[in-house]
């Protein structure tokens, strides 16, 4: 995952057969509910890495179903319908393994796929594409879950694991939003980084974008349609989009949401729809 500088990888067997994915955060479950990580203020450097050389020595198998994500596992064949998959990508499966037969081999098919597939053939989706967020998802601001600019990284990616979201905006002492976290942050993360995993949770994603300015976090209004999300997915290569209301963070739009908006519209892709896998 560092080499190529993927969030997961599928897991295959010694005869090459996928059995699952695994993830940096299905990692950093081994070792983010260790009884010495209790307290966010008795964590320390050597603490964590010692923690980590004992985890990373077990055999990689033990990491399948750490998180709920990576607990589901799908298969499906490479002639099947792309429209027969969004029942699947909208109920919180983020990827799949596609089985080419003819090739033998397989691919990884994912949520991000799907988004683009679905931009690449806006014109074809009709009516839908006028939905507005507020239509989409809960707007009161009551579901929403951040975690302040100084708590560690640690700490922040405990606390989506516990909460069960696979990210979290970060906010300031007025709440107001000042970036995201998630498992893409971590992405590229050798071992011997493990350390800027204490750094308050704004610094470590400053860093893991090379430092500088943090990255402008994508946000929506409650009147924004399903096409303009598509866009700011897309565009910003991002898998989800906060509502904002005067820059505090009220809600968000996954791609969970939009393939489920699309699905539940029972959208006629027409040609687009009965078209095999992307090659």
């Amino acid at each position: 995952m560092v080499k190529h500088k993927l969030r997961s990888l599928p897991l295959l067997t010694d005869e090459g057969k996928p059995v699952g994915f695994i993830s940096y955060l299905d990692i950093l479950t081994t070792f983010a509910f260790n009884p010495k990580f209790a307290k966010q203020s008795r964590i320390d450097v050597r603490a964590l890495e010692d923690v980590l050389s004992r985890q990373l020595s077990l055999p990689v198998g033990h990491l399948l179903g750490a998180t709920r994500e990576t607990s589901q596992f799908t298969r499906v064949d490479a002639n099947d319908q792309i429209i027969t998959l969004l029942p699947i990508l909208c109920q919180g499966t983020h990827r799949v393994w596609v089985d080419n037969t003819e090739a033998k081999t397989g691919m990884v098919f994912s949520q991000t796929d799907v988004i683009r597939f679905l931009l690449q053939n806006i014109r074809q989706l009709g009516a839908v594409t006028d939905l507005k967020v507020e239509d989409m998802v809960d707007v009161s601001g009551n579901k929403v879950i951040s975690v302040d600019h100084k708590t560690s990284a640690l700490w922040a990616f405990r606390e989506m694991l516990i909460n069960d979201v696979a990210a979290m905006p970060i906010v300031d002492s007025k709440n107001q939003l000042v970036c995201s976290l998630s498992s893409v942050n971590a992405r590229g993360m050798a071992q011997g980084q493990i350390k800027d995993l204490l750094l308050p949770v704004v610094d470590f994603v400053r860093v893991r974008v090379g430092g500088g300015e943090l990255p402008e976090p994508a946000v929506c209004a409650k009147e924004d349609s399903l096409e303009t999300v598509l866009k700011v997915m897309v565009n910003k290569n991002v898998h989800r989009v906060w509502l904002t209301h005067e820059n505090q963070p009220v809600g968000v739009v996954s791609m969970t949401d939009v393939i489920g908006a699309v699905f539940l519209h029972k959208v006629e892709l027409s040609a687009a729809g009965s078209a095999p896998f992307p090659s």
